[in-house]
């Protein structure tokens, strides 16, 4: 790496903190950076309006791309992106050099903090960051896994691992989520397990009309089941067995209140 040289008209006294670094194309750290494993994922059309950003006006050298080091098995030296993938893979489309600045210092977890002050994170990028901390990893992995076998939101899965579908803490439950406080157990297993059953004996149920994909993955659609369950009123048998025989409007409404109200019509018919 080479270091950007420029007059600078400051107090020499004043501590030299970090340095920053121009990378080309050539030189070897270009196609050699990998993504810290917990970074969320690219987002290509972020990418492309970079992309755009920098073909009007490039300003690259005043938002260093922040990289940090260690040594791999063989113990070559690997560096990875805390901070900028965008920038770096836009950069890396245009073919324009980027700058680099080594910080290893930080703790890696206040990663979090530094993205989310630029930009929001989903649930899904604080569910695969604490996938990868070793004291979370197992109740995030096991939360990931659970969402990519089954066709619900995020927000649901959050409540339903709660055990509530009530808002009854903060954004539903979501920020204890965000902070790393997800747990797993054999209770919340056999819970989720359950549950996570009934929404999908729900997708073919229907007959008249057919429920569409559109309707029972919406997040309103499943919120108003978890009411339900939580219900000691409420029979899931006899409602499934009436819906399959019951016309309904579950693709027609848009609130969950109207979809709640449709669940007790049809199980009371």
């Amino acid at each position: 790496m080479s270091t950007t040289k420029t007059k600078s008209y400051l107090d020499k006294s004043l501590e030299v903190a970090s340095y920053t670094y121009k990378v080309y194309p050539k030189d070897e750290l270009y196609h050699q950076l990998e993504t810290l494993n917990g970074n969320r994922d690219v987002d290509d059309p972020r990418v492309t309006r970079l992309e755009k950003s920098i073909k009007e006006g490039n300003l690259l050298h005043l938002v260093p791309i922040i990289i940090r080091k260690r040594d791999s098995s063989n113990y070559k030296i690997t560096y990875y992106i805390v901070d900028g993938q965008h920038r770096c893979k836009a950069a890396k489309n245009l073919s324009l050099p980027f700058f680099v600045t080594e910080d290893n210092g930080t703790d890696v977890n206040s990663i979090i903090r530094l993205n989310t002050n630029q930009r929001n994170w989903s649930l899904k990028n604080y569910a695969k960051y604490w996938a990868t901390v070793d004291e979370k990893s197992e109740a995030y992995s096991k939360y990931l896994e659970y969402k990519e076998n089954y066709d619900v939101t995020y927000g649901t899965l959050i409540a339903i691992w709660n055990g509530s579908a009530k808002k009854d803490t903060e954004d539903g439950g979501n920020k204890k989520f965000k902070e790393g406080e997800l747990t797993f157990n054999n209770k919340i297993r056999k819970h989720v397990n359950q549950t996570l059953s009934k929404l999908d004996q729900l997708k073919d149920a229907a007959t008249n009309p057919p429920l569409t994909k559109r309707t029972v993955t919406k997040q309103q659609f499943q919120h108003a089941f978890l009411k339900a369950f939580e219900k000691p009123c409420f029979n899931f048998d006899t409602f499934l067995g009436k819906l399959c025989k019951t016309s309904h409007r579950f693709n027609e409404l848009g609130k969950q209140n109207d979809m709640e109200k449709e669940i007790y019509r049809i199980e009371r018919s």
